[in-house]
Order: C-alpha cells, then sequence, then structure tokens
C-alpha cells in the first residue's frame, strides 16, 4: 500500500515533478547552507517559515535559480502559472503572488513554499531517505 506522500507524488504529472523536485533541491540547497553556517558560528534564528520561501519570478532579474533550473530540465514556458497553481491546489506548496510597482511599471514576483507534505511526497517520489526521528537509530546502527 502506497503512503500518502507517495500517492501524492503519484497524481502529479511530469511536469509537475519536475518542478517539485527544483523547487526542493532549492530548498534543500539553502537549509544545508544554513546548517554549515551555523556549523561555522554564523548561527541565523530566522524561523523557517521566512527562510524557506524561494523566489521563482523577480522582477529585474534575467533568470531567477528556479527558472535556470527548470530551462536546465527544458521545462521552460508559459505554463508556470497554471503548474503552480494546481500544486498548491493540492497543497504540496504555498504561492505568493504580488504586483509590486518597479522603475519601468507594474512586476509581478512570485514565491513559492513546500509545504510539509510537498517535501515527503519528492522524498517518497525520487525516493530520498527522510529523516530520523529524534532518538531513532540509523540504518548502520
Amino acid at each position: 500500500m502506497a503512503t500518502k506522500a507517495q500517492a501524492a507524488w503519484d497524481a502529479l504529472n511530469e511536469r509537475q515533478q519536475t518542478y517539485m523536485t527544483v523547487l526542493y533541491d532549492h530548498d534543500q540547497a539553502v537549509e544545508a547552507a544554513r546548517a554549515q553556517d551555523a556549523a561555522a558560528g554564523h548561527y541565523d534564528d530566522t524561523p523557517a517559515s521566512v527562510w524557506r520561501w524561494i523566489d521563482v519570478v523577480t522582477p529585474g532579474t534575467k533568470l531567477t535559480p528556479v527558472q535556470r533550473a527548470l530551462a536546465r530540465q527544458d521545462v521552460r514556458d508559459d505554463g508556470t502559472g497554471s503548474t503552480l497553481q494546481a500544486l498548491q491546489r493540492y497543497g504540496l506548496i504555498e504561492v505568493q503572488d504580488e504586483v509590486t510597482e518597479t522603475r519601468r511599471g507594474k512586476a509581478r514576483t512570485v514565491k513559492v513554499k513546500l509545504t510539509r507534505a510537498g517535501r515527503a511526497a519528492v522524498r517518497a517520489g525520487t525516493k530520498e531517505p527522510g529523516r530520523r526521528r529524534a532518538g531513532e537509530l540509523s540504518e548502520y546502527a
């Protein structure tokens, strides 16, 4: 029987899975960098609810890191909005979509944050091992 996370992953089409994987990779890279900084003595107590937001579309930039990663996966077209809306409906991401005033006029900023269910779905779908619970022994132990 498939887990809830695996079922959520299996319900996604290939494009949505690509988006989720790119977003997850970005999320985990930021988390790892924050852990390295903390280990080096540069602890930042900013809550995850703040630092987990990922820029997908930012005015004034050519391409965000997420857009570049999607382009490398050959997924770059006008379907971003509908893909993000679908992932939000499934409860896998949260979306902040704002119109801001810039020197050149109005511009759209889109940020997303993976939910716990979203991170779990990517781990299940890509077979990445999950984290151990406090006090749980490793496979090796």
